[in-house]
Formats: C-alpha cells, sequence, structure tokens
C-alpha cells in the first residue's frame, strides 16, 4: 500500500539521520515513547526550555498566599558547606537586597533559587540576571523580544501547523489553543512593551534597531535587564 511505503520510505530516512548523529534508531523510538508517557503527548516545560506560563499544562497557585517560605535546605560548593538546615521567606510585594562578603555564598544562592535547586512553588517564573547578553546581530528589541520563549514557540509551531500543513498530533496542540493562548499573552502588544521597556532604560528609537554586538558590555547589561523586565 501506499501508505506503507511512506512509512517506511520515512523510517529509513529517520534511521539514517539517526545513524548520522551517532545515535541508534531504537533509544529514539523509546525516547519518543516516554515522552509520550510522561506527558500524555504534550511537551512539558523540561522539553520545550521554558517556563510554561498559559494553557493546561501551567502550574497554578493552590492558595492565596502569595508569601514563599522554604524550611531545612541545604547549600555547598564542592566540599564546603555553604547553609545547613537553611530558612528562605520572602514575604510578597517586599523588595530584598543579598549583602556579605565575597566567597559566602551569594552567588551560589541565587543560582540554587533560579534553578530551583532550593525547592519553590512551581507557579513561580524565576529571572536570574547574571551578566550581560550575547553580542550578535540581532537588534536590541528583536533580542528582548526573544526572550519570551514559549511567545516565540507558539508563534512557530503556528507557522508550522498553517503554512507546513503539520499534524496538529504530531505536536500535542491545536491552532485554537495557540491563538488563545499568544492572546493571554498579549503577543500582539509584544513589540510595543519591548520598546517601552527599553526605552525607560535609556534606548531610543535608533538604538533598539541597533545589532546588540555594537554595543558596549554596559549596554548590553541593560539589554538583559530589559529581558528580565520583559
Amino acid at each position: 500500500m501506499p501508505s506503507n511505503r511512506k512509512k517506511a520510505k520515512a523510517a529509513k530516512k529517520a534511521a539514517k539521520k539517526d545513524a548520522k548523529l551517532g545515535l541508534e534508531t531504537k533509544q529514539a523510538e523509546e525516547g519518543v515513547a516516554e515522552l509520550k508517557l510522561e506527558s500524555n503527548g504534550r511537551p512539558t516545560a523540561a522539553d520545550l526550555g521554558f517556563h510554561i506560563r498559559t494553557g493546561p499544562d501551567c502550574a497554578l497557585r493552590q492558595s492565596l498566599d502569595m508569601n514563599i517560605k522554604v524550611e531545612n535546605f541545604g547549600l555547598a560548593a564542592g566540599s564546603r558547606e555553604l547553609i545547613g538546615s537553611g530558612l528562605l521567606a520572602l514575604t510578597y510585594g517586599t523588595k530584598y537586597g543579598l549583602v556579605g562578603r565575597n566567597g559566602v555564598g551569594k552567588s551560589t544562592l541565587l543560582r540554587a533559587i533560579a534553578s530551583k535547586q532550593i525547592k519553590l512553588p512551581s507557579f513561580l517564573h524565576i529571572i536570574h540576571v547574571e551578566q550581560e547578553c550575547v553580542g550578535d546581530h540581532r537588534s536590541a528589541l528583536q533580542t528582548v523580544l526573544d526572550a519570551d520563549k514559549e511567545r516565540s514557540w507558539l508563534l512557530e509551531t503556528e507557522k508550522d501547523l498553517v503554512e507546513n500543513e503539520k499534524d496538529e498530533d504530531q505536536w500535542g496542540i491545536n491552532l485554537n489553543e495557540i491563538y488563545e493562548r499568544l492572546d493571554e499573552l498579549d503577543a500582539d502588544g509584544a513589540e510595543s512593551r519591548a520598546a517601552t521597556i527599553l526605552s525607560g532604560l535609556g534606548f531610543d528609537t535608533d538604538m533598539q534597531g541597533k545589532a546588540t554586538r555594537e554595543y558596549s558590555g554596559g549596554w548590553r547589561m541593560r539589554i538583559a535587564l530589559a529581558e528580565a523586565l520583559f
């Protein structure tokens, strides 16, 4: 049957691709099966590489309490213990500063919070601005827009489904959900919001259109801050 020939051809092509990448087809198939088993055919935040803020898979608050309290956590740098039986208590709406001498673990603590090595509520979206953005060909404005990985993924998936006629079952998502989630993210107003943030950090219209590689480290640090605020 034609459909069987197509399937066989596709399988052969995939096998060649796997061999080229140094992978075994069996392992690749097992990985796909495992993904579908764990996420019911839908990509998870770990698969996608970003915090999901919209749709049926986003984590929701279980109560109205916005404060954070984590007890009895530990933190170490190699064999050196930095924190033992620690308590992290953050009150909603309060701004905090982290002060301490060099080497006590301030940066390590922030990285542990950002990576959720310290167990925090799953609905939290944590942004850690550690260094300047990468200098490349993208404009400052486009770099900030690209920081919203969920928006970018939804737009790319929409394009694949519409222009390339991809199967919705393959993605585990349909166009109706994509449009609802883009609306929830205010995707149409994204460029305006990004421009407003950059303007507040000293970037005029011409500067927003310049490639990030043309900026010094100090200006690229501002772009990184704009990515976090966006």
